[in-house]
């Protein structure tokens, strides 16, 4: 079996960079528990070594880049960014539907993949590397659906559309991201008692950054979506400020808790052949928890800032009167939703390709819990916005 070696990691992004400053080393823990975790718990199919590597470098030569233009562009920290729209959800409640309709819209500066991927410009390129960016977040892209189909009834993620900003917290290593890829109990303990402030500050930087990068000229609120967000306000708020507005979907706990393990599953098949039927039970109760805590947290939070614009919707009017959603969406956010905006969101939505992916199936028993007991753990939060599930 092989082993990963962190200075190793770190060497060969300097290398491959020609740079030595990754920025703040807080970092720098998160990386060792998760390379000790893989180390000791996580089975690494023979063939995936490779892809593993490249995947811890290409985070690590990000920071390198970064840090050198922060270094030699001191302006880029002084960009204003506009109050964000945030969707907040717990985990597939529609979210990145919703997500990518109003991405489609044009009102709002957006994530694409391919920039959360590769986030840091590459000098030296005429055209500050986007063609290499964009090249190997493809490459990825081709290689997680080649690796694991079943992901496209995941989270499919495709290099142009909206992402996730929690691709970004990669590089910080404190994400809850990277927990569900591996079985490395020695991060996801240690992940949990981390302040996860730094993750937040550094993406503050890198929203900036890539403001600077992409829409100097033309600035407009950001539109960010993550359900590792949930349970973590107080944190956007700090980063952001209280002017921000936010849209929670909501959706019956036992899906939620229930179709995050499946795809947990598929995340964890990309790198491991093994099969992780022995690990659905340790799975499904490690995500209740976490979620369960994360929706009481939200609860109160809620509950000492009642002043914060927040928007409610249901899974199903998202899933199932998408424009009827949209139009909620515009008005909470005082914005025209013109023709010309439907239209586009419309063509958005009827992409033949949305249509060929199947749904995930699943059962509360299949991840040794039971509706009932997902219905005990979400008991304030289904009690909050019954009328939304």
């Amino acid at each position: 079996m092989q082993l990963f070696n962190t200075n190793t990691l770190l060497g060969t992004a300097r290398r491959n960079t020609g740079l030595s400053d990754f920025g703040p080393d807080d970092f720098m823990p998160g990386l060792n528990a998760l390379i000790d975790g893989i180390n000791a718990n996580a089975v690494i199919s023979e063939d995936r070594w490779g892809n593993l590597f490249d995947f811890f470098v290409r985070a690590l030569e990000n920071r390198l880049r970064f840090t050198k233009d922060l270094s030699d562009h001191p302006e880029i920290l002084q960009q204003e960014l506009l109050p964000p729209v945030v969707i907040l959800p717990l985990p597939r409640t529609g979210s990145t539907k919703l997500h990518r309709m109003l991405g489609a819209s044009g009102n709002f500066q957006t994530l694409p993949f391919w920039q959360a991927y590769m986030f840091a410009r590459i000098t030296g390129h005429a055209d500050d590397g986007v063609v290499e960016r964009r090249r190997r977040a493809k490459e990825f892209e081709e290689w997680v659906y080649t690796t694991v189909p079943d992901m496209l009834k995941g989270h499919p993620m495709f290099v142009d559309e909206p992402e996730e900003e929690q691709v970004l917290h990669e590089c910080t290593f404190r994400s809850a991201r990277i927990s569900a890829w591996f079985n490395a109990p020695i991060y996801s303990e240690w992940l949990q008692t981390q302040d996860m402030a730094p993750s937040y500050d550094y993406l503050l930087q890198q929203l900036k950054y890539l403001q600077w990068q992409f829409h100097r000229g033309a600035r407009k609120p950001w539109l960010l979506k993550s359900p590792t967000n949930f349970g973590f306000e107080k944190l956007l708020l700090d980063n952001f400020g209280r002017e921000l507005k936010i849209i929670c979907p909501h959706r019956d706990p036992v899906n939620v808790v229930c179709s995050i393990s499946r795809v947990s599953e598929y995340y964890r098949a990309l790198f491991t052949d093994v099969d992780q039927g022995d690990l659905a039970q340790e799975m499904g109760q490690f995500i209740l928890t976490m979620f369960s805590q994360a929706a009481q947290q939200h609860l109160s939070w809620r509950d000492e800032n009642p002043c914060i614009g927040i928007l409610d919707l249901s899974y199903t009017e998202i899933d199932e009167k998408p424009m009827e959603a949209l139009r909620s969406v515009y008005g909470f956010l005082n914005l025209e939703l013109t023709p010309d905006i439907e239209a586009s969101i419309t063509r958005w939505e009827q992409n033949k390709g949305r249509k060929q992916f199947a749904r995930n199936k699943y059962s509360a028993e299949e991840f040794g819990l039971s509706d009932a007991q997902i219905h005990q753990a979400f008991a304030p939060y289904i009690e909050r916005f019954h009328n939304f599930l």
